[in-house]
């Protein structure tokens, strides 16, 4: 009779179990309705943001415009002088004044990769298959004191990424890279803050970040200062000068 009843409990706590459980596709698509859904998503044709960078006691102001379906321009001004990198969707370049540059240079293979994932305003998970992306839900866990779900991105160039999902209300807290340069695996970690919605758009995304290498206590602190979504922005200014 004991023994009965020990095996119903057991299949009623499965039950319970099974029923809670969601998969990868549903934890995705809460995330989507989450920031605000995916037709809103698909209205932005572009923006441009405006960014403050602390590096140590440095600020260092970003100006970024990325235009779909994977352009961006990025000017990076440091004590009066611009870095400039651009990518039109097939070559990528940058123009680093203090390395000596006063023409651009096309960038590495590694490089590209890194711009292509920084060019795609949608993010990884969005329509990941057709991306050739692979996505795994890595379990639950806890992170500073909220329940989070772990999702693998593994990315079609090989490249490794996690997101760590606020399981309350779904937005990314942190995301952790694993990335192959230079014959190194590199691992770095974003965390995510002060969400607020992009004014005119109903997309809800996060104002503040924090990137730092795996295993250091600091690193660089990033604030959105300023957006605006659908410019007119010609093609030609993501093109290599000379191009």
């Amino acid at each position: 009779m004991k023994l009965n009843k020990l095996i119903l409990t057991l299949f009623l706590s499965l039950g319970v179990m099974l029923s809670n459980a969601q998969t990868v596709d549903e934890v995705i698509d809460k995330y989507f309705k989450a920031i605000g859904g995916k037709e809103k998503l698909d209205a932005i044709k572009s923006m441009r943001m405006k960014m403050s960078m602390m590096a140590g006691p440095m600020e260092i102001p970003i100006e970024i415009s990325i235009k779909k379906p994977n352009m961006m321009y990025t000017t990076v001004t440091v004590q009066g002088m611009n870095m400039r990198t651009g990518y039109d969707g097939k070559t990528g370049w940058s123009i680093n004044p203090f390395q000596g540059d006063t023409v651009p240079h096309k960038m590495s293979e590694e490089e590209i990769r890194e711009v292509q994932d920084q060019a795609d305003i949608n993010g990884p998970l969005y329509d990941y298959k057709a991306k050739g992306n692979t996505v795994e839900l890595a379990g639950k866990e806890e992170m500073e004191g909220s329940d989070v779900y772990k999702l693998k991105i593994i990315k079609k160039s090989g490249d490794v990424e996690y997101y760590f999902l606020d399981a309350g209300n779904y937005y990314l807290l942190k995301s952790l890279s694993k990335k192959n340069f230079q014959g190194k695996e590199v691992e770095s970690e974003t965390i995510f803050s002060d969400y607020k919605e992009l004014p005119g758009t109903g997309i809800i995304m996060a104002y503040g970040m924090e990137s730092r290498a795996v295993g250091e206590s600091e690193g660089q602190k990033m604030t959105i200062t300023s957006i605006e979504p659908n410019l007119d922005m010609e093609d030609a200014m993501f093109l290599m000068p000379g191009k």
